[in-house]
């Protein structure tokens, strides 16, 4: 949290991330798309995937289909840390993430 706290009250200027003045684009770019499929891969095997700004999960609902029908559905969720809500002054609503 305390990371958190400092990446959102101080400018982060480039000189405090050498390694990532060194790194090219397409090097960025792979290391986002290798996160993204971590991210994927774990809500493929329902497992919800904490990162510092929030969670990522996939979670079971019932969408009503017709007039009587329910279908079984599971629906992606980000919920945000509390300390990004309480900083941005989110509105966000409650899942609960199994």
């Amino acid at each position: 949290a305390e990371m958190i706290k400092y990446l959102l009250l101080n400018p982060l200027e480039p000189e405090k991330l050498p390694l990532l003045k060194e790194l090219t684009t397409s090097e960025i770019c792979r290391v986002w798309a290798g996160t993204s499929k971590y991210i994927r891969r774990q809500l493929l095997q329902k497992k919800a995937v904490k990162i510092g700004i929030g969670t990522f999960a996939v979670v079971p609902v019932h969408a009503i289909v017709g007039e009587h029908k329910c279908l079984p559905v599971e629906r992606p969720v980000f919920q945000p840390c509390r300390f990004l809500k309480k900083f941005y002054k989110l509105k966000c609503a409650k899942t609960k993430i199994p």
